[in-house]
């Protein structure tokens, strides 16, 4: 349920390029996956999922890479 919750807040966040983030929970440890376009979205990703209820530590493993699937803007609407 931990990694579902942090999924849920990644997606639902303004930065589109959180979407192509995962995370896998093991106890109490939320490891984060994927590739973002700069270490600002990385710090993002692992703020949103510090936040998540139960997660004592985050394992922040996003590479940086300018080759994400999505750009690093913010959503409009």
């Amino acid at each position: 349920a931990t990694a579902h919750e942090a999924q849920r807040l990644l997606h639902a966040s303004s930065y589109s390029a959180l979407c192509d983030i995962s995370c896998l929970a093991r106890d109490g440890v939320l490891y984060l996956y994927g590739r973002l376009p700069s270490y600002y979205l990385k710090q993002v990703a692992q703020e949103i999922a510090s936040g998540v209820e139960g997660v004592r530590l985050v394992m922040n493993r996003i590479e940086v890479s300018g080759k994400a699937v999505r750009d690093g803007a913010l959503r409009s609407g």
